[in-house]
């Protein structure tokens, strides 16, 4: 059973031991006391992983974000709804970082099956190699966001590290790693052969610089998304100085909350991981306030949840398609179809009716590409993957 694999949080520490007021969000928490693990009845799980060995010995501090983080999320007001929450504690202290991983591998596992988002409280950033290993034996290809402002692509090396972690991803066979999309990277701090890399394999690099101040307009990058993992120091030093990377750039606190609440809206995101808090460095706990404040628009973004997409039968009527021809696609057009409920767009690609995945999440300039006679990148790296 999941017990093995887990230990309550210190209730007392994370609440200052005061009681929770009925409008706080503590107060609606439920927290596993014992081995029964049905989900049915709850919206979201949140487990923490206090592990940071692989981190290297500037960042070990980050293991104790998880519990840091609920001290401040816990006391802020509810949203409205207010989604019932399952806290499975944190995972049990293990003797090898490989055996951390395992655990989280089977935790995450488990709620997968049961078919509810889990938010992830790292942490160091190479525990997003369990979040996607979870998926094992449930879905063969797997869509991933990472929001760094770096690309942790720079060490050819077995050992699975938090600078490192990526090339763990993009070598899986079992789940395959069908899309990438890394957000908000900043270009001094990543190598141009990474991109190229990347760049070969048609996934997506998007610089901070093509997203801020537009969040919302990439609301598709999380709607392709099976998981998320955020580290924090995608947020500039002065948002968030809880983090080991110090920067005077990066998104600012707000448009993490943007991030977030996409995320919780998507229906496709089933984990969230956020790594790399390090409260040693924190000033006046800045940093897990602005990542409690991110998990609160997480919980309002969930209100909004709804599956949309123009596959699933019955829901014609709620769009707006356009259709496009390529010249490379001389008897087969595309068709984009807008929503009339959340304005939210997907292109259906020229493939067979009796293939299902064929509608994927797009924005309205990938339109607008198309309708000028010219194929965006997204949807070029869509095609490459499904139809070449």
């Amino acid at each position: 059973m999941l017990s093995q694999y887990l230990e309550m949080p210190d209730l007392a520490y994370i609440s200052d031991e005061k009681n929770y007021h009925q409008y706080e969000i503590g107060y609606h928490v439920k927290f596993l006391e014992d081995d029964i693990y049905d989900f049915s009845n709850y919206d979201i799980a949140i487990i923490g992983v206090k592990e940071a060995r692989a981190a290297g010995f500037k960042n070990l501090s980050c293991d104790m974000a998880p519990d840091e983080i609920r001290k401040d999320f816990y006391r802020l007001n509810i949203p409205n709804p207010m989604p019932k929450i399952l806290d499975l504690g944190n995972i049990l202290d293990a003797e090898e970082v490989l055996d951390t991983y395992e655990k989280l591998e089977a935790v995450l596992s488990y709620i997968y099956k049961n078919n509810i988002p889990v938010i992830v409280l790292g942490g160091s950033q190479d525990l997003t190699v369990s979040q996607y290993n979870g998926f094992e034996g449930l879905e063969d290809n797997i869509s991933v966001t990472v929001v760094d402002e770096r690309i942790d692509l720079l060490k050819s090396q077995e050992t699975i590290t938090s600078d490192g972690f990526l090339q763990h991803l993009l070598a899986s066979e079992q789940p395959q790693l069908f899309h990438l999309s890394m957000f908000g990277y900043q270009s001094y701090f990543t190598n141009y052969n990474v991109l190229d890399v990347i760049d070969s394999m048609s996934f997506e690099t998007i610089r901070l610089g093509q997203v801020r101040y537009s969040v919302p307009q990439w609301a598709h990058i999380f709607q392709m998304a099976d998981m998320v993992s955020i580290d924090v120091s995608c947020i500039k030093q002065s948002d968030a100085p809880g983090r080991s990377q110090q920067s005077p750039n990066g998104f600012q606190s707000d448009e993490l909350c943007q991030i977030t609440r996409l995320c919780g809206m998507s229906s496709k995101v089933k984990s969230i991981g956020i790594y790399e808090v390090n409260p040693q460095f924190d000033i006046r706990h800045l940093t897990t306030q602005v990542v409690a404040h991110s998990l609160w628009y997480f919980l309002e973004g969930y209100t909004y949840r709804t599956d949309e997409s123009p596959e699933i039968a019955g829901q014609y009527d709620n769009f707006q398609v356009y259709m496009v021809e390529h010249s490379e696609f001389n008897s087969k057009p595309f068709h984009f179809w807008n929503s009339k409920l959340s304005n939210h767009w997907w292109v259906e690609l020229p493939l067979d009716e009796s293939v299902v995945d064929r509608f994927y999440p797009c924005s309205k300039s990938d339109y607008d590409a198309s309708a000028h006679g010219e194929m965006s990148r997204w949807v070029f790296n869509l095609v490459a993957k499904r139809m070449h």
